[in-house]
């Protein structure tokens, strides 16, 4: 799986992808269809030194760049991210565009939220709940063991997963004691062949974000 993954999911163990998170073939959800340029786009610290730019396109889609430095080299890393709504509640699904053909992982995704525009707060999915929904036939999917651990993959459709999730309580589905939370370090307009950078400062809604 691309760096990028990691990094946006850093701390997550995604080292383990198909360990630590949930695959699904369909992003969960609707796309959001408002302009989220002002929330995503610019420079962002994902954490454990690495950076990179999100840039907004429109009907929930991201462009995530990043760079890593391999072989004395600079090495360009781009992918496509959803932004998904499903009842009060979004979800960011990122995708994996050069996956191995033989691999199902086609997006994780994550419940997401902002404060002060400033901060973006991701929670992965509890796999465990997921897992269960599989074997209970509530959710097609498919459910695999080896050498690693368990590896949940969800194979149903948007509307089918929104309808799983509008059943439960948030707190139910995702890991809110496991926050990553990941700061914009300045906004960026993106429009033509000049960005204007503008820097993000100022205090945060709450003593420590995200506030729930």
């Amino acid at each position: 799986m691309k760096r990028i993954v990691l990094m946006l999911f850093a701390g997550a163990a995604l080292i383990l992808a198909g360990c630590s998170a949930v695959g699904t073939k369909n992003p969960v959800g609707t796309p959001v269809q408002e302009d989220l340029s002002a929330q995503f786009d610019g420079l962002w610290d994902f954490g454990d030194e690495n950076v990179g730019y999100v840039k907004y396109m429109g009907n929930g889609q991201l462009r995530i760049a990043g760079l890593e430095w391999k072989d004395n080299h600079f090495k360009l890393t781009e992918m496509n991210g959803t932004l998904t709504e499903c009842g009060n509640n979004r979800f960011i699904n990122i995708q994996d565009e050069d996956s191995d053909s033989n691999k199902e992982l086609d997006y994780l995704f994550g419940y997401y939220k902002f404060v002060d525009d400033i901060y973006l707060t991701i929670w992965l999915p509890k796999k465990e709940v997921f897992e269960q929904a599989i074997i209970k036939g509530l959710l097609k999917g498919k459910v695999t063991s080896d050498k690693y651990g368990t590896s949940v993959f969800l194979t149903d459709s948007s509307e089918n997963i929104c309808l799983f999730l509008k059943k439960h309580k948030i707190e139910e589905l995702f890991k809110l004691e496991d926050p990553m939370i990941y700061r914009r370090i300045r906004k960026i307009e993106m429009k033509g062949n000049a960005p204007a950078a503008t820097n993000t400062s100022g205090t945060t809604a709450c003593a420590k974000p995200p506030c729930p």
